[in-house]
């Protein structure tokens, strides 16, 4: 048998253990945050070089380089030169300056087409193989790289643009963008989006719509244009703000007569608008 003093003891003993064990379990664990990953600057000095032919020394970069909160980089030149580099060092955005140019756009000797396909593979993700070329302007030539997509249409909110330097294989432009994927097809026809355009517009709207009114698939950014446009639409003025902004969403853009309606295309319902200048 044990004494009241030993008992004391083991009782004192278990009470001790028992109160370090509670405490231990009541401590939040401290949260392990990552360290950014240390910027590759030869990785962006060679995305630069390819770019624009030009190396820039690694330390110069190193003094140039401003990290964001996110892990990106970005660097600004003094020639008004803008790159965007995310935490793993790759380019998703890259504003070169650049000089309008007398060209013949019949005859534009640049970009060659090997130079090209040498940025699309190095620089534009596998999964954008659809290649689009854009406009040409006097100061370079616009090509876009899209993910084919179940609406069969351009996307350029899940995409790659990259301006072409007109007159040297030279980059000037470059984004990269992923806001909003085409996962599935329309569940709406263009018929149903155009009764539904018809009922939101005005009449003197659908009076003066002598051509006949079209639809067709787009990807735009939701607004409260009609809202604001009492002479363009029947939606009430009471309703600005109703519709959230600039939420991207595939739609029908119905054109009657010089008003254009955001039909989603999955449910139906008018997200925005727009109209030519009057």
């Amino acid at each position: 048998m044990f004494s009241n003093k030993k008992k004391y003891s083991i009782l004192f003993g278990i009470f001790l253990s028992l109160f370090f064990f509670l405490i231990a379990c009541s401590k939040t664990p401290e949260k392990v945050i990552d360290k950014p990953k240390e910027v590759d600057f030869q990785k962006i000095g060679t995305t630069i070089k390819d770019f624009q032919g030009e190396e820039v020394p690694l330390e110069k970069l190193k003094e140039m380089a401003v990290r964001n909160k996110d892990g990106s980089v970005v660097l600004k030149f003094e020639s008004g030169d803008e790159y965007l580099f995310d935490e793993n060092s790759n380019v998703i955005d890259a504003t070169i300056n650049n000089e309008w140019k007398d060209i013949n756009e019949e005859e534009v000797p640049f970009p060659k087409r090997d130079y090209v396909d040498f940025i699309r593979d190095k620089y534009v993700p596998s999964e954008f193989d659809q290649e689009k070329q854009g406009y040409l302007t006097r100061s370079y030539l616009k090509y876009d790289f899209s993910k084919e997509n179940p609406a069969k249409i351009f996307n350029p909110y899940m995409c790659v643009s990259i301006d072409f330097d007109n007159i040297r294989n030279a980059v000037i432009g470059y984004n990269i963008r992923k806001e909003f994927d085409i996962t599935e097809p329309p569940k709406i026809s263009e018929e149903e989006a155009i009764k539904i355009a018809e009922e939101v517009v005005s009449e003197d709207i659908l009076e003066r719509a002598k051509e006949e009114t079209t639809a067709i698939l787009d990807v735009e950014k939701s607004n409260n244009f009609l809202a604001h446009m009492p002479e363009y639409s029947k939606v009430d003025t009471t309703e600005v703000g109703k519709i959230e902004p600039d939420v991207v969403h595939l739609v029908y853009e119905v054109q009657i007569h010089d008003v254009f309606v955001y039909v989603d295309a999955y449910d139906g319902e008018v997200v925005g608008g727009d109209a030519y200048a009057s």
